[in-house]
């Protein structure tokens, strides 16, 4: 029962209540409460949800499920206070895969794609042919990675796989109620071709309103700015001993780093040229996607400052203390580079263009985390183009 003291403000296209033919059945891969956010808006929409907690057994199940909130609020972004607030419904919680999965019309995962391998691992015996999956939050060349790891534990194993962008700002669990903030009005996907995008296209209904389609998987990651920018920052914060202004990332801006910005913008631009593909602007994006107007930011800085308070990792919206924050801020640059940054930089070099900010990003990171982002990145090999010259991969790529 949804309960609201004014009619629901929701993105998720499946809080319009489905008539019983267009319910699905679906699995969500639960492991924090990004994955119970979705999970909550697609069973308050009326939607047959099941929730796989990966992380739980047998015998922690009952305590698990004692957990789950009862409750879900949505805040807009910047918020303290809900604007619309639901019960929680699962159809099914349960540790044993299998039967999880078996009739399901779509699953859904929100895992950080460098965890896919473990989980594919578990996933590639229990899954069957025609089966949509919805990467949510997915980076650069997700789809493809997703894919080459399921062939190599089931080659014979066909399925759609759809990459979506960011839903919401961040999600968290207070007591029994689980706070969404910061809603997308519109989100990107992109099947890994365009039959995938079109089998799998129900289940991305299911998951937002606010479907903006993209021509293929790169132009749909190279859309995806504030994957691209949090790392920046988090660099800026760490290089200028300032890493306990981390909830407040806003205070980092100035012109030099807008500057900085602006000639990464650049080379996305001429990497998406080579590849030829049309990429907004950052400007652009973050006003289209970001959530902020056209009347907030009539420039970058200001587009920057209006939006560098979310630009965390959606896993990490709790307020980040100073006794933790330098050690936070290193882990999530860590992560940033070597999930995003380090695909760009091999995409670059393949096409033999000069990406001065993109290296030195991964540099500088590396010598910031005492690591070699760049051995440890993801690479094109991941996304099983290792081999492929330019040409091969735009014609793989508009498949």
């Amino acid at each position: 029962m949804i309960t609201s003291a004014r009619p629901a403000q929701t993105n998720i296209a499946s809080s319009i209540q489905p008539t019983e033919n267009d319910s699905l059945d679906l699995c969500i891969i639960c492991d924090g409460a990004e994955s119970l956010a979705v999970a909550a808006l697609l069973s308050n929409g009326g939607h047959s949800v099941r929730l796989w907690p990966i992380n739980e057994t047998e015998k922690t199940l009952s305590g698990y499920v004692d957990r789950l909130p009862t409750e879900y609020e949505l805040r807009d972004r910047g918020a303290n206070i809900g604007s619309f607030r639901g019960t929680t419904r699962f159809a099914d919680v349960s540790c044993v895969l299998p039967p999880m999965l078996k009739g399901v019309d779509g699953i859904i995962i929100c895992r950080p794609v460098t965890e896919y391998g473990a989980l594919i691992e578990r996933l590639a015996t229990a899954m069957t042919n025609g089966q949509t999956v919805c990467l949510c939050n997915a980076p650069l060349g997700a789809g493809l990675q997703f894919k080459q790891l399921m062939r190599r534990a089931n080659k014979e194993l066909q399925l759609n796989i759809i990459e979506i962008g960011s839903l919401f700002d961040c999600a968290r669990v207070e007591g029994s109620v689980l706070l969404i903030q910061g809603q997308r009005e519109k989100v990107s996907f992109c099947g890994n071709s365009r039959n995938e995008t079109r089998r799998g296209l129900a289940i991305v209904n299911t998951v937002s309103q606010g479907l903006v389609p993209t021509s293929n998987l790169l132009e749909r990651g190279l859309s995806e700015v504030e994957k691209i920018l949090r790392p920046v920052f988090l660099l800026f914060s760490l290089l200028g001993g300032r890493a306990g202004d981390l909830d407040n990332i806003a205070t980092l801006v100035n012109p030099s780093l807008t500057k900085l910005i602006a000639a990464l913008d650049a080379e996305i631009q001429s990497l998406a040229k080579v590849y030829q593909i049309v990429v907004p602007s950052f400007l652009d994006t973050l006003t289209h996607f970001g959530g902020v107007g056209w009347e907030d930011a009539d420039c970058l800085g200001q587009a920057l400052i209006n939006i560098a308070g979310n630009l965390l990792d959606q896993r990490q919206c709790e307020r980040i203390t100073p006794e933790v924050s330098t050690q936070t801020a290193a882990a999530l640059l860590k992560s940033g580079v070597t999930e995003t940054y380090t695909l760009l930089s091999e995409f670059a070099r393949l096409s033999r263009m000069h990406a001065p900010v993109i290296n030195s990003v991964i540099d500088l990171a590396s010598i910031v985390t005492k690591s070699d982002l760049d051995k440890g990145g993801r690479k094109l090999s991941d996304l099983g183009l290792l081999g492929f010259d330019v040409q091969e991969i735009i014609e793989i790529i508009n498949s």
